[in-house]
């Protein structure tokens, strides 16, 4: 069960969550390069293995090469082509990343790469280089940033709800695989999320996607990143998602406590002493130094921008638990949406677990909550 409201009307009930099917999983996996977010077609490049080649798998784990995608397979069947890309992103060459906005440079190569992943259900046009043909472009790309307080994860790792959102609704899935924290803190995930982002914009074809509208969307940590992007592309003038959608997100990063927050001294995953590795990790404070922190960097702590950056955000859809400690971040985040106006939606769900997305065939309850997110996606599509 859940309870919501929302500026807009009722979140539509209409589409129902299809069936999984029984073929075999075909997994197509491309390894390339991009020397700039505004760059041409991407060029290949040696894996670490040493193979240029593009890779076909099945789900029982058998596997073949080949110097193109084979002939004989069936789109259809296909339920999920994969491409690994290394995109190269940087601030300026000679500078160390900061906490302020940076443009992106081309030629700088000071981030290395970045793995993304490429998850789509039926092959479309333009997503495997050097062979033409496959479905039209897609109007819709989902740009996904994944969760794991700042510290863990992947895009891989999500791929267990994100294999059900390409087959549900049939739209290519862009999802960042940004560098972790401590090894990499505050700003890096945000400068590393952006720079896919304009990159994602300035390369739709590589993609299958034709550039027109793009829903940003990001679980915990990745809710946290979804609306700090979004905050960036305000900032500095970049074409806004057309929507965004952070899932419990993370918004204040501060340790400050809370009604919600208190539950993390019952909380299975999310409690108070992986809340605190989490906050310090992202932070590069120690976890003795956090409860004398005040952070009010907007792109680190969304819910505390300035409301002339939250009055030009796209539309909000914000999905909240009624059992995590991060609910009131949501709450304080949409209560200011409200206060100035901003076309939201806000959901909160009961019953189910933060990060609870990753597991969500466990339960009748996970289920539910799941069909509740795929509904508010819906509801984003046909309305825009």
């Amino acid at each position: 069960s859940s309870s919501s409201s929302s500026t807009s009307g009722e979140v539509s009930t209409s589409q129902t969550q299809k069936q999984g099917s029984s073929q075999q999983l075909a997994t197509a996996s491309v390894f390339s390069s991009v020397t700039s977010p505004t760059t041409d077609l991407p060029q290949f490049e040696e894996n670490e293995e040493g193979d240029k080649t593009t890779k076909l798998t099945t789900s029982s784990s058998s596997s073949r090469s080949s110097s193109t995608t084979p002939s004989n397979l069936n789109v259809k069947e296909a339920t999920v082509v994969k491409r690994l890309a290394n995109i190269r992103l940087g601030s300026t060459a000679d500078e160390e990343p900061s906490e302020q906005p940076t443009e992106v440079k081309i030629g700088a190569t000071r981030f290395g790469s970045i793995k993304t992943r490429l998850i789509s259900y039926k092959r479309r046009e333009g997503q495997v280089p050097g062979r033409s043909g496959g479905l039209p472009m897609s109007e819709w790309l989902i740009f996904h940033i994944h969760g794991g307080g700042f510290v863990a994860n992947s895009s891989q790792s999500h791929e267990v709800y994100l294999r059900s959102w390409a087959k549900h609704f049939e739209f290519p899935i862009f999802s960042i695989d940004y560098a972790l924290a401590p090894e990499s803190p505050y700003p890096r995930p945000v400068q590393e999320c952006f720079y896919a982002y304009v990159w994602a914009l300035n390369n739709a074809n590589e993609l299958g996607w034709t550039g027109d509208k793009v829903l940003v969307t990001g679980d915990s940590a990745g809710g946290n990143l979804t609306v700090a992007i979004t905050l960036r592309c305000i900032a500095e003038g970049v074409q806004l998602p057309t929507a965004i959608m952070p899932i419990y997100p993370a918004l204040n990063v501060n340790m400050e406590i809370s009604p919600s927050r208190i539950i993390t001294m019952f909380d299975v995953l999310l409690n108070q002493g992986v809340l605190e590795t989490c906050l310090a990790a992202y932070s590069n404070h120690p976890v003795e130094d956090l409860d004398k922190l005040e952070i009010t960097d907007m792109f680190m702590c969304p819910v505390l921008a300035p409301d002339e950056f939250l009055l030009k955000l796209p539309y909000t859809s914000v999905v909240a638990l009624a059992f995590d400690p991060l609910l009131d971040d949501s709450l304080e985040f949409v209560k200011r949406l409200r206060k100035l106006e901003v076309k939201h939606t806000f959901q909160v769900l009961e019953h189910v677990p933060h990060g609870f997305l990753n597991f969500k065939d466990v339960a009748r309850e996970t289920v539910a909550a799941h069909n509740v997110i795929l509904k508010m996606l819906q509801h984003i599509f046909d309305s825009f």
